[in-house]
């Protein structure tokens, strides 16, 4: 079964729904879901990642995360993703994840598709479609090569699902320097 990994956005204590649609659209897929979970203090989000399709959670907590760090985040997910061994890295497109992802997608040497309206994930293959020449049209991205597919999915672009009656996530707290 091919392996995604999704980072979980939160703020202020609450995870984003742009989470959550990464989640069911990965968990309607029929892939193993992980999710990455960064910050300080943050354990108590990972029951709800389960709800909406996560089956283990890789939380990474450290008192650096606490506010959001391009370099930090890019720090610990590097060495999280090789670890994991993920088919597929999504994360929402938003301020933060324009940010990061670029960065992670250099450091593993990887292509990334962003500001994606449109996903579609079979086994661990993915095919995005994105907007091109300032939205007027838009293009279909396969990904070719070895390593991890990347990309950010825009928000409110796969639609927010009911919360759902997953199970409880395996959570595993994981040590990386920051």
């Amino acid at each position: 079964m091919a392996k995604i990994l999704i980072v979980a956005e939160h703020r202020d204590g609450k995870l984003k729904k742009s989470t959550f649609e990464l989640l069911a659209a990965a968990a309607t897929a029929g892939l193993d879901v992980h999710c990455a979970l960064l910050g300080d203090a943050v354990e108590g989000m990972a029951a709800e990642l389960g709800t909406f399709g996560a089956k283990t959670v890789h939380l990474v907590q450290a008192p650096e995360l606490k506010l959001y760090s391009a370099e930090a985040y890019g720090n610990v997910l590097e060495p999280l993703v090789k670890q994991v061994g993920p088919d597929i890295v999504l994360a929402s497109h938003t301020p933060t994840g324009r940010d990061f992802m670029p960065r992670l997608a250099a450091k593993l040497n990887v292509g990334l598709a962003s500001d994606c309206t449109s996903v579609q994930m079979s086994g661990g293959n993915l095919v995005v479609r994105r907007p091109v020449y300032a939205g007027k049209a838009t293009c279909e991205v396969e990904f070719l090569g070895s390593g991890p597919k990347m990309a950010t999915v825009r928000q409110n672009a796969l639609g927010v699902p009911k919360s759902g009656s997953g199970a409880a996530p395996t959570v595993t707290t994981v040590s990386l320097p920051v």
